[in-house]
C-alpha cells in the first residue's frame, strides 16, 4: 500500500511538471502618434524649422492630419536574412493577412505571428517560440497610407470642401524623387547609422521598387518563455504627425488659391520609430 502511495505521488508529481512546462508566447502592434520622449520632441521642433521644400512657392502653413491609416502590408522582424530566422507579425507566407489601423487613436491589435525556423509550436498554449535564443537586428515595414486633413478655413472658397482623404502617392506626387514610391513605403529598420532612400535591395526576397533604410531600431534579443509563464511581446510603430502636412502657395506664389501645392514634409518617413518592450509574468 505504502509503495502504492508514493507511486501515485510521483505520477502526479510528474504529470504537474508537464502542466507547467509549456510558455506562452504572445505579440501585439502597437501603432500611435505619440512622441516618445523629451529629446525626441525638441528634434521634431527643430526639424519644423528646417524641412522645407523651395520649387513650390513660398511656405503657407503646416497641417496635422485628423486621420493616418497605416495599412501594414508586412511587418517582419528577422536576423540576418527574411527568409532565416524571422518573425513575420504581418503578412507571413501563411500568417495574418495585412491589417489597417489608425496611428492617432493609439490602437493595439494582437498578431499570430508566423515565425521560422527552428521554432517549436506550443500544442498546450499560446504562441509558438524559438527552442533557443535568437537576436532580431531588422524590421521590415511595408505599409500604404490614408490620410484625412482639414485645410485652413481659408480655403473654404477654393475648394468644394476643406476635408481631404488621400492615399501616399498623390501627396507624394510633385517631388520627383518620391514618385517610385508608389502607394507603399518600404522601411528597413536596423544595421545602418542613417536614415536615406536606398535604391539598392537589401535583400532579394523585397525586391520591389525603392526602400527607405533607418536607424531608428535596437536589436533585441527574445528567449523562450518559463514553463507556465506567460510573456507578452508589444512592438510599437510610432509615426509623429504633428504638423507632417505642409502647403505651399503654387506657381502664382500667392496663397489660399486653387494652385496651393499639399504635400507631406520632406523626409517624412524619418519620423517614424520602433520599440519593442517584453514582459513574462
Amino acid at each position: 500500500m505504502k509503495k502504492t502511495v508514493i507511486l501515485l505521488l510521483i505520477i502526479s508529481l510528474f504529470a504537474s511538471c508537464a502542466k507547467e512546462k509549456y510558455g506562452n508566447v504572445r505579440q501585439q502592434i502597437k501603432c500611435t502618434s505619440e512622441i516618445p520622449d523629451g529629446k525626441q520632441k525638441i528634434k521634431l521642433e527643430k526639424r519644423k524649422q528646417e524641412l522645407r521644400y523651395t520649387q513650390f512657392g513660398d511656405f503657407v502653413t503646416s497641417v496635422t492630419p485628423t486621420s493616418f491609416i497605416g495599412k501594414l502590408n508586412m511587418v517582419r522582424f528577422f536576423r540576418e536574412n527574411p527568409d532565416d530566422t524571422y518573425i513575420a507579425l504581418v503578412g507571413g507566407r501563411t500568417g495574418q493577412g495585412g491589417i489597417s489601423t489608425d496611428f492617432c487613436i493609439n490602437s493595439t491589435v494582437s498578431v499570430i505571428p508566423e515565425l521560422c525556423c527552428n521554432v517549436y509550436q506550443n500544442p498546450d498554449g499560446q504562441g509558438g517560440y524559438f527552442k533557443n535564443d535568437v537576436t532580431l537586428e531588422y524590421l521590415y515595414v511595408n505599409m500604404g497610407l490614408e490620410v484625412v486633413l482639414e485645410l485652413p478655413e481659408e480655403y473654404n472658397n477654393v475648394f468644394d470642401t476643406n476635408i481631404i482623404t488621400t492615399g501616399l502617392s498623390a501627396l507624394n506626387g510633385p517631388v520627383e524623387e518620391l514618385r517610385e514610391f508608389g502607394d507603399d513605403l518600404k522601411i528597413y529598420f536596423g544595421q545602418t547609422d542613417s536614415t536615406f532612400i536606398s535604391h539598392v535591395n537589401l535583400f532579394d526576397t523585397f525586391n520591389t521598387g525603392l526602400h527607405i533604410r533607418s536607424d531608428k531600431f535596437e536589436e533585441w534579443t527574445l528567449t523562450p518563455p518559463l514553463g507556465g509563464k506567460d510573456k507578452t511581446i508589444l512592438s510599437t510603430i510610432g509615426f509623429i504627425i504633428d504638423d507632417i502636412i505642409h502647403v505651399y502657395a503654387g506657381q502664382d506664389n500667392i496663397p489660399y488659391t486653387s494652385d496651393d501645392v499639399i504635400v507631406l514634409e520632406p523626409k517624412y518617413w524619418e519620423r517614424m520609430y520602433i520599440d519593442v518592450d517584453i514582459s513574462e509574468n
